[in-house]
């Protein structure tokens, strides 16, 4: 529900494109045909919300943060740039056009996994940094490459055919692991020395990706993960087999193709799970019992930070029971933790942070009928629920354990806004926890490891997206990207006729509120009828 940032401007664009329709009828006189926003201009770059930098991350040392942001020439294609805290200088590390040459083709499981991911742009969409902070890995036209801080060289990792996908340093930054033909392979970081960890027996049986459904319904878009001292690996092996093979059109602008693939309908079969624990020098797995039910999701998976074992979370097929259960990284033995249960259905969230070196964890639950956090030891015993109210936590942020503080986003104001708040970590209810970010608008917040400044992407009806660096007070430290609406701005030409949409509520059938954004014609004539467009989220 990011609609602020995300769709802000293309929202505003249509409602602005249709207003000047009815302008024009109008006879207005008062702008001209090149200031009237079309779609051509909405499709091309620059891009009009401006060049506003995406995927923004603390480099290890909290120094600078990096980010991607849309190239000049084609404001679909990003490139990997740097701010620097220290200086405030921006420099761009790498342009993927000096890799591609402008030219990338994705191969028909990357074009899968970035549609499911909702990823729309090209060039390097991801990134990740070493734990040193001196290199960064990116995926780029199917291979793997790292960037070297220090010398600025771009270094290649992987050299096949195949698109490597999923591709992440270890906790400890001494391997690149990733997915290659549904399998888990590995690069030792000092010889390049490549290694195969799984293998399929069959091209039915994938290991260590995540399958369509956990993609595409239940927000995990991975298959493996690595414990923090990297000696093992836990990891997802799925079947395809039982999923039936159905038809599905791709339709590209020039022609269509008729695709056969296994689709899993609702009310047909599922693929079937299994959760291994691999220990990484020797390649043993021990396979986790994930119970007598067999037509189950595996949600979550997350190791504890003593490396003892994982916490996954097992979801029935009716989507109406949640169970959080442990499982030993050297037994693969189980033991159930919690259970969350629902009339309807289990709203799946990644609200899970372990503190006191594994010994507790904080837990976001929506029991009491709206989405709360609560304290628990880590065999499941109920320290005490810590915030309540008619209002809703939507992410675990950071955890700082010296000061006993937790730090969270959520709606405690008003449901059409998001804000940072922060509470104690205790065991005391609070009913309004104090709030951090201070403009009206959208928020969302990413914390730098190990301190309290934070990434604080901002917009609202009148600002497109805005990045900054903020400290625990929630006062300014640095803008990363202002991208203020002044002369040179791509969208500057079409402010006059710019929209901001009424905010309203109404009560529905059961006597809650109903809260919806209008977007009037900027020339609308009061009394007179005009046509509407709705656009609803419906499941």
């Amino acid at each position: 529900m990011y609609f602020l940032k995300s769709v802000f401007f293309f929202v505003m664009g249509t409602g602005l494109f249709v207003t000047n329709s009815f302008s024009e009828q109008e006879g207005s006189s008062h702008q001209t045909k090149d200031k009237n926003l079309s779609i051509e201009r909405m499709t091309t770059s620059p891009a009009l919300g401006g060049s506003s930098p995406r995927n923004v991350k603390f480099s290890p040392d909290g120094v600078r943060v990096t980010f991607l942001r849309p190239s000049a020439v084609d404001y679909k294609i990003l490139d990997l740039w740097e701010y620097n805290l220290k200086d405030k200088s921006v420099r761009l590390l790498v342009a993927s056009s000096s890799i591609t040459g402008g030219e990338e083709k994705l191969s028909q499981v990357e074009r899968a996994r970035r549609e499911r991911m909702r990823i729309t742009s090209g060039g390097i969409v991801s990134y990740s940094w070493s734990k040193d902070g001196k290199k960064l890995l990116f995926p780029l036209g199917g291979d793997l490459y790292q960037y070297a801080l220090k010398s600025g060289a771009v270094g290649r990792l992987t050299i096949s055919e195949e698109f490597e996908t999923d591709s992440r340093f270890s906790p400890q930054g001494n391997y690149v692991s990733y997915i290659l033909d549904h399998n888990i392979h590995m690069v030792d970081a000092t010889s390049g020395k490549d290694r195969q960890l799984t293998t399929s027996p069959s091209p039915t049986i994938k290991n260590g990706s995540a399958e369509f459904i956990a993609m595409e319904e239940l927000d995990r878009d991975t298959g493996y993960w690595w414990s923090p001292n990297e000696k093992y690996i836990a990891f997802i092996q799925f079947d395809e087999a039982p999923v039936e093979i159905g038809q599905r059109y791709e339709v590209n602008r020039d022609d269509f193709k008729l695709l056969q693939e296994r689709y899993p309908r609702a009310g047909t079969n599922n693929v079937t799970l299994k959760l291994g624990i691999m220990t990484v020098k020797t390649g043993k797995v021990k396979w986790v019992d994930l119970g007598k039910d067999q037509d189950i999701y595996l949600a979550r998976v997350k190791w504890l930070p003593d490396n003892s074992g994982v916490f996954f979370q097992r979801l029935n097929r009716a989507q109406d029971r949640l169970d959080l259960i442990f499982a030993d990284a050297k037994t693969a033995k189980v033991r159930p933790v919690l259970t969350e249960t629902s009339k309807y259905w289990v709203n799946l969230q990644h609200n899970l942070e372990f503190i006191r070196n594994g010994k507790e964890f904080v837990w976001a639950s929506e029991r009491n009928g709206f989405n709360h956090l609560y304290h628990y030891t880590i065999d499941g015993k109920l320290i005490g629920q810590m915030t309540d109210g008619d209002w809703v936590v939507t992410k675990i942020l950071q955890i700082d354990e010296a000061a006993g503080e937790v730090y969270f986003s959520g709606h405690a104001d008003t449901p059409i806004e998001h804000h940072l708040y922060r509470v104690k970590l205790s065991d005391e209810k609070v009913t309004r926890p104090l709030r951090l970010s201070k403009a009206k608008g959208w928020h969302k917040f990413v914390f730098s490891e190990g301190a309290n400044d934070y990434i604080d992407y901002f917009s609202d009806p009148g600002t497109p997206g805005q990045v900054s660096i903020r400290n625990s007070a929630g006062e300014l430290l640095s803008w990363v990207d202002e991208n203020t609406l002044t002369q040179g701005h791509p969208y500057f030409p079409y402010m006059a006729d710019h929209i901001v949409p009424d905010f309203g509520h109404f009560k529905g059938p059961s006597g809650d509120d109903l809260h919806y954004r209008i977007y009037k014609p900027s020339h609308m004539i009061e009394g007179r009828k005009y046509p509407v467009i709705f656009a609803l989220s419906s499941g």
